[in-house]
């Protein structure tokens, strides 16, 4: 059973490394890259890039199993789930392969529609990245930033 009680977050922290949203006083941190599921199966994942606009967790609540003596096997058991709101980051009007042996990605600088692929599971993230506006036609810049390193 989901229960109806929902947490935001404006930041989250994932192995060290912070993530912020749109919602947090500051908005770095806020544009992540994601390796989402290809459409056509055997073609490898597509990076997308996103603008979190905040973070939620809920809970989910695991049925009692009862033994036969009557004794319960599990108790009620809480598992929690955390996700991440975010608007995608529409493709280019028109190709531009410049910025592709850099490492960066080059979209429109507007939004896919709002639909379920928004709610993105935190475990999805690959890295954030940085944006970079003022190109032709409305057109951003993005490049991923190094992730930190935990225990060194």
């Amino acid at each position: 059973m989901v229960l109806p009680d929902i947490s935001v977050f404006a930041e989250i922290e994932i192995l060290g490394q912070t993530y912020r949203s749109k919602a947090s006083r500051t908005t770095r941190g806020c544009y992540i890259e994601v390796a989402c599921n290809p459409t056509i199966p055997g073609k490898e994942a597509e990076m997308r890039i996103g603008e979190v606009q905040y973070y939620f967790s809920h809970q989910l609540q695991m049925k009692k199993t009862i033994i036969p003596n009557g004794r319960d096997f599990a108790p009620n058991a809480f598992d929690e789930h955390l996700f991440a709101f975010v608007r995608w980051y529409n493709a280019p009007l028109h190709p531009f392969q410049g910025f592709e042996c850099l490492g960066a990605a080059y979209y429109h600088n507007s939004f896919r529609p709002a639909g379920s692929d928004c709610i993105l599971p935190v475990s999805r993230i690959f890295t954030c990245v940085a944006m970079k506006q003022g190109y032709p036609d409305n057109h951003v810049v993005f490049l991923p930033l190094p992730r930190k390193t935990i225990g060194l």
